[in-house]
């Protein structure tokens, strides 16, 4: 879905396109309610990713039109910390709704779907009417003082909205490295993510926790998440620096791995929540995708290959964790660290050719880019990329 929305958010207005994404996707979790096999449950989760797969890059898409390069990190990671919340009281809600089984002659998974859906689809109609997709909205009611501040911030943005599509970004973002860099930092990091989908579930009950018991061991992996990304923030915003601040939360993902193996079986619920380190740095890596790349189809077609990686990562985590490798499932623990170690030798990598392009561009200045100009980062004299 990655393409086809790339080209919507280049031909539609974002505020009405996330509204109905968000609509239809709420639609389609309340409508999973009615599935009675694994085919008609199956096509429904087919759906329901093709629309959620829209989400994402819309609201990377968002936050840096809004907010200049360095605000883009923060900014990102305050609505990535919902995630942490959810992951806490997500199961509790949950739980809660587990409770209505029987009532109107539905399953408590029926209602799930039904309830969940039904308040995402309402949000989504509540998006499409009211969120601002544009600093220049008249409904943001600028001062004229405040209207030339937002141009200024603009210019650091780097973004230069168009409706056309520029071919020549479209090949430049498949020569450019920096493409592939990203791509493979996406997959490779979140293999982990993947696999703590499924590995997670079997720590808890191989401690032998279940039922609300489990749940509550769930809650404070969902506020390590939020602890590492306020971290993750804090140090961003005191050195300014995004790729090496990553490559060090991935290097604490890889020790909670280790933890997995070695610690006695009670002692690896610290290692399970070390690792939920690789979120912040995920977001640091958002947040340098956003800054670093500008054109404005060179951005959504870059954020699309970001987007495909951590699907593909996703997809892998999960394959990894084999039955036969039960209980250590060392294979599959393995395998995220080696995944985590290469992920790490790319950023430091990528961040390289970037200083190297920085002081090559310093040495060499050439003409100064007109206003208006939709410029990509290799293109434009004056771009600075922000390491």
């Amino acid at each position: 879905m990655q393409i086809p929305n790339s080209y919507m958010m280049q031909r539609l207005p974002l505020g009405k396109l996330v509204g109905a994404i968000v609509f239809v996707w709420g639609a389609i979790i309340a409508l999973t309610s009615l599935g009675k096999n694994f085919s008609q449950l199956a096509g429904l989760r087919f759906l329901l990713g093709l629309f959620e797969a829209c989400v994402n890059p819309n609201f990377m898409l968002l936050t840096s039109i809004f907010y200049r390069k360095q605000e883009v990190a923060s900014r990102l990671g305050a609505w990535w910390l919902v995630n942490g919340l959810c992951s806490s009281f997500g199961g509790l809600v949950g739980y809660g709704i587990g409770h209505m089984e029987g009532i109107q002659g539905l399953h408590s998974w029926q209602w799930i779907m039904i309830i969940l859906g039904s308040v995402t689809s309402l949000l989504g109609i509540f998006v499409f009417f009211f969120l601002i997709d544009d600093p220049r909205s008249p409904k943001l009611h600028l001062t004229d003082e405040q209207k030339v501040i937002m141009e200024e911030r603009l210019k650091d943005t780097g973004i230069k909205r168009s409706n056309k599509i520029e071919w020549d970004q479209v090949r430049e973002c498949f020569k450019d490295p920096k493409t592939y860099a990203w791509f493979l930092i996406s997959l490779l990091v979140n293999i982990s993510n993947g696999a703590l989908t499924t590995f997670s579930g079997l720590i808890t009950v191989g401690l032998g926790f279940s039922g609300l018991n489990a749940i509550l061991l769930g809650i404070p992996s969902g506020f390590m998440d939020i602890a590492f990304i306020v971290f993750a923030g804090w140090i961003h915003g005191r050195t300014g620096d995004s790729l090496y601040t990553a490559a060090v939360f991935i290097f604490v993902t890889i020790v909670g791995l280790i933890f997995l193996i070695v610690l006695p079986t009670v002692a690896k619920l610290a290692g399970l929540y070390l690792v939920y380190s690789y979120v912040a740095a995920y977001i640091l890596f958002l947040s340098s995708v956003a800054a670093n790349t500008s054109g404005y189809t060179k951005k959504l077609l870059t954020n699309a290959v970001v987007l495909i990686g951590y699907t593909i990562g996703n997809i892998i985590g999960p394959l990894i964790m084999t039955s036969n490798q039960a209980p250590l499932y060392v294979g599959g623990v393995v395998g995220c660290i080696s995944a985590n170690v290469v992920a790490m030798v790319v950023f430091i990598a990528i961040r390289t050719w970037m200083s190297r392009m920085n002081k090559k561009k310093a040495a060499n200045p050439t003409r100064k880019a007109e206003d208006g100009e939709d410029l990509t980062d290799l293109q434009d004299p004056n771009f600075v990329y922000r390491l």
